[in-house]
């Protein structure tokens, strides 16, 4: 079903960005744990 290849990377681009945001948030969270453990 590649009928509509604008439609698929929109899509793409969407969950890209969707696994950006999520990475960004797991490594601020991962340096927040770890500033955390440094300081236990």
């Amino acid at each position: 079903d590649h009928s509509y290849p604008g439609h698929a990377d929109a899509l793409t681009e969407a969950g890209a960005e969707t696994v950006m945001r999520r990475w960004a948030e797991l490594k601020s969270v991962i340096a927040a744990l770890s500033e955390w453990s440094a300081d236990a």
